[in-house]
């Protein structure tokens, strides 16, 4: 199993030892503690399943790819304009949501809650992200230790680069291509074997994270040269199955920072959003219950729900009604919330070992 990465030019917080992001915390390892002790996991609910990985990878190729092939189909079909129109609509946005699914892979890979293989749980993670245009996982999971570690806080990387977009229209059409700049950068950095100094690393060597880091390049390019070979092909296909699915998911995953943690402080159990809503699951395989994603890093995304009925069923939720939406558009607004750095009221770590 690979540590974390102890390199020089990292600023690693984290212990050498007992390295793992598998195990919630008990205690701060800095003195704070807890005011409600989070319940232990049964076995069952931690450890992944081939099954429900696969099953994730499929269902989401399959909203994207089959929904875009079926826009297609309809938008040169002889059926009436007027109903092409929503039907179309519909299709895209859907098929967008799938591409979403396929971004979120490649985080459920990197955390080793693809499969029970944690190096082929990110490999495929990073096939299955690189499918969307100008994500580099990578660069995002070089980075994501640190979010977990300090979110909402000084420390989120998360929160700086769309600081200055504070309207709700700036965060839907900028914040994204903001983010994946970071993230091509980050990846190429790391693929020629330069790390950025940070305050908590990934759980995997830095000889790891290399390879990943090139195999993201080489995987991307891969994605860029199928998909011009599609519209080459047939220019209408390119733009109903590949072009307009991504102008949906550039949409969907511009808010995703936004849905997940903005208008919330920086407590346990308090710093992101849990959204319950049964459309909000069909749509995000469970990765939508965010809340449950932060109190247990090391859970499958398609486990969650269990885990928030486990939360509730203990009352470990100090401020549930601030934190679980039951709406699915509900979920939106919290776009146009505040997204900056909170005061911590009490320190944690969700990585250490109890």
């Amino acid at each position: 199993m690979d540590t974390l990465i102890s390199a020089p030019n990292y600023l690693s917080k984290t212990p050498t030892t007992a390295t793992q992001h598998h195990v919630a915390f008990k205690t701060s390892p800095i003195g704070g503690s807890a005011k409600r002790s989070k319940p232990k996991l049964a076995k069952d609910l931690i450890t992944p399943s081939y099954i429900w990985g696969l099953s994730y990878l499929i269902y989401a190729l399959s909203l994207y790819l089959g929904l875009g092939a079926a826009s297609f189909i309809v938008a040169t079909s002889a059926l009436p304009f007027m109903i092409k129109i929503p039907v179309i609509l519909t299709l895209t946005v859907l098929a967008g949501f799938g591409l979403n699914m396929l971004a979120q892979a490649g985080h459920e890979g990197m955390h080793g809650s693809m499969m029970p293989n944690k190096i082929l749980s990110a490999i495929l993670g990073i096939s299955a992200s690189s499918m969307v245009l100008t994500y580099f996982e990578v660069g995002f999971a070089m980075r994501h230790w640190a979010h977990h570690r300090f979110a909402n806080r000084a420390n989120d990387p998360d929160i700086q680069p769309s600081a200055h977009l504070t309207q709700w229209w700036q965060r839907v059409l900028f914040s994204r291509p903001l983010y994946n700049k970071i993230y091509f950068k980050n990846t190429v950095s790391m693929a020629f074997g330069k790390p950025f100094k940070i305050d908590y690393s990934m759980s995997y060597s830095l000889k790891t994270q290399i390879a990943f880091a090139r195999f993201n390049l080489i995987a991307a390019f891969s994605v860029v040269c199928a998909y011009s070979y599609i519209t080459y092909l047939n220019p209408i296909a390119g733009l109903f199955i590949i072009g307009l699915p991504h102008v949906a998911a550039l949409i969907i995953t511009s808010c995703q920072s936004y849905v997940d943690h903005a208008g919330l402080d920086a407590d346990d159990l308090n710093n992101a959003y849990s959204r319950t809503s049964p459309l909000m699951t069909a749509l995000n395989f469970g990765t939508n219950y965010h809340l449950e994603h932060h109190a247990y890093p090391h859970v499958p995304c398609y486990r969650l729900p269990r885990v928030h009925k486990l939360l509730l069923a203990a009352n470990a939720i100090p401020n549930p009604d601030s934190v679980i939406v039951p709406s699915f558009w509900g979920a939106y607004k919290a776009v146009g919330k505040a997204y900056k750095h909170n005061k911590l009221k009490e320190d944690f770590n969700p990585f250490i070992i109890s």
